[in-house]
């Protein structure tokens, strides 16, 4: 603000007419106003001043985070560190930590499913079925099964005894024929080789000799007989045909590999 105080303004003095009263009184209340008007003005010019921190003038210190319209130049924001990449991880004013993520962690979850991480386990035993909402969940080994880890991510069941030895067996079976010579034991599969018993009337019989069967009746002589497995192993054959009256039963196993 100019200093007024240096252009007095006149006024009139005693040895003038009475004009000194009253003709000065307009004149005083207009000093007053601008001593009013001054004090205010420089109080703004401070401020003023005080606002242009190290630019030379208060436009350019404002120039440099505003736009001409008063809008906030995104330079001087990132130039803050407003820019995510400047960010580092921490807790904010709601209290809630808060991280910064790579694009590439980004572009990874977003291929993630809903409640894609929400897996249970089920486990079915002779009673019931067990429910693992959570793990860990352990497997430990049996005396029949052994756990084999490989890495990084795969784990296979191994049974403690070969499994080419894993068989059932089947006891006192009827098997199958039309005429009482040509039999078959009435399973799709293959017994295994070996484990064929035949028996005839109570009596069983071999497969590298003749032995000696009684008839249904007892009464009869006693005949010999022997079988001859088939070559697919799915029946066997008899050297001497027998009677419908006669009782005939099997034993074999068959694998279960």
């Amino acid at each position: 603000m100019p200093e007024l105080d240096l252009i007095p303004v006149p006024l009139y003095n005693a040895l003038q007419p009475y004009h000194v009263n009253f003709d000065n009184l307009p004149l005083q209340a207009l000093i007053t106003r601008i001593g009013v008007v001054n004090d205010a003005v420089d109080i703004v010019s401070r401020d003023i001043q005080n606002s242009v921190g190290s630019q030379p003038t208060l436009w350019q210190r404002l120039g440099m985070s505003l736009n001409d319209d008063g809008t906030l130049k995104a330079s001087a924001v990132d130039n803050a560190q407003h820019n995510i990449g400047y960010h580092a991880d921490g807790t904010g004013p709601d209290s809630i930590a808060y991280v910064r993520m790579q694009l590439s962690e980004r572009d990874k979850l977003a291929l993630m499913a809903d409640e894609a991480t929400n897996m249970t386990l089920e486990v079915q035993t002779i009673s019931n079925i067990v429910m693992f909402g959570q793990g860990p969940v352990k497997l430990e080994p049996s005396p029949g099964v052994t756990w084999v880890v490989t890495p990084p991510n795969k784990v296979a069941a191994q049974l403690s005894f070969p499994l080419d030895v894993a068989h059932r067996h089947y006891y006192d079976i009827k098997p199958v024929t039309s005429d009482y010579k040509n039999f078959t034991t009435g399973s799709p599969l293959p017994y295994i080789a070996g484990s064929l018993r035949v028996f005839i009337n109570g009596v069983r019989l071999s497969t590298s000799a003749q032995v000696y069967v009684p008839s249904a009746t007892i009464t009869a002589p006693w005949t010999p007989n022997q079988y001859t497995p088939t070559g697919d192993d799915l029946g066997f054959t008899l050297q001497n045909a027998i009677t419908v009256n006669d009782t005939i039963q099997i034993d074999f196993d068959l694998s279960l590999s």
